[in-house]
């Protein structure tokens, strides 16, 4: 909050506007007092102001910029990873909602770009690490460091059941306990399973 303080001011001179009011809350002391801090971070960088049950403002920040649309969360750490199929980057923020940096941009010099033709792009962290994102457009799923640099691989388009078909693909996809990926696709419906490699079970 003390870091807030400070940021206001400058926040409010870039002459952001609010694109609406959302008010969020949930009850004393339940474990969801964590999700709703996530979305209100959300919910902040899309340009909304956020008022708690009360009527209190909570915590703002600036906009995340024109075109965002905001598909997936994941945190580790201090650090919140923030999908935006919009801008077809990964926005990278602290638990204010502070953004720290941001990567993905086809051209950006440690990866090979997102390609998001549709409105499908989702990440997740894994407990010890690893950050996991879908390239819906290249019909993959990618590894990245913490930092966004490119690190590997899995997936290849085709209609055999191993394979990725369609146009953008996985939509969303879940981490197993064991390490391993469970895949949802869009066109032909079907969720699949692979191991922590990216091999089809």
């Amino acid at each position: 909050q003390g870091a807030m303080d400070i940021l206001k001011p400058l926040i409010a001179a870039t002459g952001a506007k609010p694109i609406g009011t959302f008010v969020m809350g949930t009850v004393k002391g339940d474990i969801h007092d964590i999700g709703k801090n996530l979305c209100n971070i959300m919910l902040e960088g899309a340009g909304f102001d956020v008022y708690d049950l009360a009527g209190n403002r909570q915590h703002g920040t600036a906009p995340f910029g024109e075109r965002t649309f905001l598909t997936a969360i994941g945190t580790y750490g201090e650090s919140v990873y923030v999908a935006d199929a919009g801008n077809r980057e990964v926005i990278v923020c602290d638990r204010l909602g502070v953004v720290q940096t941001r990567f993905g941009k086809i051209g950006d010099e440690d990866n090979p770009g997102f390609a998001v033709p549709s409105p499908y792009f989702d990440l997740s962290v894994t407990p010890d690490g690893n950050l996991w994102i879908a390239n819906p457009g290249r019909l993959r799923v990618e590894s990245y460091s913490l930092s966004g640099r490119f690190e590997s691989s899995w997936g290849e388009p085709g209609m055999k059941i191993e394979r990725l078909s369609g146009c953008c693909n996985p939509v969303y996809f879940a981490m197993t306990s064991s390490g391993g990926f469970l895949t949802s696709e869009k066109g032909l419906a079907r969720i699949k399973v692979y191991d922590p490699k990216g091999e089809f079970v």
